[in-house]
């Protein structure tokens, strides 16, 4: 495992980019915070790195004795691989030279503490690729897909479920081809518009349908995870 002190290292995974995944890892991370779990954030994909922005984060990364230190935003510790690249100058790194520049932060290099859960914003597509996986350290994924798409691309690990975003539909358990469905979320304008400047959605509006529907989707995730993962 990358990371010796975590319980638990989920990714979220999509087929596609602009699916309203990284607003979801933001907005998970933050209520499983407010739900009292020790819970981490690491933004993995490299193509858009703004998670952390989204969160309200906008320090810069921070080291001690070549490990890095993430940064405490509404009692998630969060950390952001492509604005590390980007401190250091890497940003337009790729293949093995990239590898080798993340190789040592990957192992056991991040200083997240102990926590219960690490929630990975990965790349489109990322699922596909086993070797940055397992460089991850991940135990299992979490699929977000807009409702209409019912791709399921191949991956080595366990999927615990399917989170639906930009949602008309409330019912049903099941989403394409029997995958278990954690949740589907409503558009909400106000999860952009809040995103975007850092302040998320279930801190400002925490009884919108949007933010219910991201608990709800939350619990049954924690409920996916007791009964999977842990034992």
């Amino acid at each position: 495992m990358a990371f010796a002190s975590i319980e638990h290292a989920l990714g979220f995974a999509s087929s596609r980019a602009g699916v309203g995944k990284t607003a979801l890892v933001v907005e998970l991370a933050v209520w499983f915070a407010s739900r009292g779990h020790s819970v981490a954030l690491l933004d993995a994909d490299l193509t858009a790195p703004d998670a952390l922005g989204r969160l309200g984060a906008r320090d810069e990364p921070r080291e001690q004795d070549g490990i890095g230190l993430p940064i405490d935003v509404h009692g998630v510790a969060s950390f952001s691989l492509g604005r590390w690249l980007e401190a250091r100058g890497l940003s337009g790194v790729r293949g093995e030279l990239l590898e080798q520049s993340l190789a040592p932060l990957l192992d056991d290099g991040i200083d997240f503490g102990r926590c219960e859960l690490l929630l990975v914003d990965l790349a489109p597509l990322a699922e596909q690729n086993e070797s940055w996986l397992e460089a991850l350290g991940l135990d299992a994924l979490v699929r977000v897909a807009l409702e209409a798409d019912a791709s399921s691309p191949e991956t080595p690990l366990p999927v615990l479920g399917r989170i639906e975003t930009f949602s008309h539909a409330h019912e049903g358990a099941r989403g394409p081809r029997g995958a278990t469905l954690l949740g589907r979320i409503p558009f909400d304008p106000a999860l952009r518009a809040l995103g975007s400047s850092g302040r998320p959605l279930g801190l400002e509006a925490a009884h919108s349908p949007a933010a219910k529907a991201i608990a709800q989707a939350g619990a049954n995730l924690w409920k996916r995870v007791q009964s999977r993962l842990s034992g």
